[in-house]
């Protein structure tokens, strides 16, 4: 808003985009593979905040078949299969902004060209499954090097 000869001059304002603004994922791994530490988190997309959702975290290990492991609630890596609904990290209403730490000061050697994955699905079960993957709602993070 801007004053100008006394009168009052409005500028427009676009306030739908603050609403259809992306998700943002990020991914770091801090020390080298001997002792590292890896966090990831998620900024919801502005308009999904509040909504029943699944968040899922996997890694792509770098072996000849590129086998898939999903991280579930209890913290544990599980295989994926695609007869299977893919494992959710977090199931509820989606928060604002869900930062997780993957591992702290651990020797991740083995799982050098291992990638991270994250992404997130509205609803719950195969329809969050389908949302994520129909809507594109997930990201590479980080190759752990």
């Amino acid at each position: 808003m801007s004053v100008k000869r006394g009168q009052l001059q409005l500028q427009s304002i676009n306030a739908g985009a603050a609403a259809s603004a992306p998700a943002i994922f990020s991914g770091t791994q801090s020390g080298p593979l001997s002792n590292a530490t890896v966090d990831v988190g998620i900024a919801v997309a502005p308009a999904h905040v509040g909504q029943t959702g699944q968040v899922y975290i996997a890694i792509v290990l770098p072996d000849s078949t590129g086998t898939i492991l999903l991280l579930n609630s209890s913290g544990a890596f599980v295989p994926y299969s695609p007869a299977s609904p893919i494992t959710a990290r977090y199931s509820g209403l989606l928060p604002k902004i869900l930062p997780l730490n993957l591992v702290r000061d651990t020797n991740l050697t083995s799982f050098s060209g291992t990638s991270v994955i994250m992404g997130y699905g509205l609803g719950s079960g195969t329809a969050a499954d389908a949302d994520m993957l129909s809507n594109g709602r997930l990201s590479s993070l980080l190759q752990l090097q």
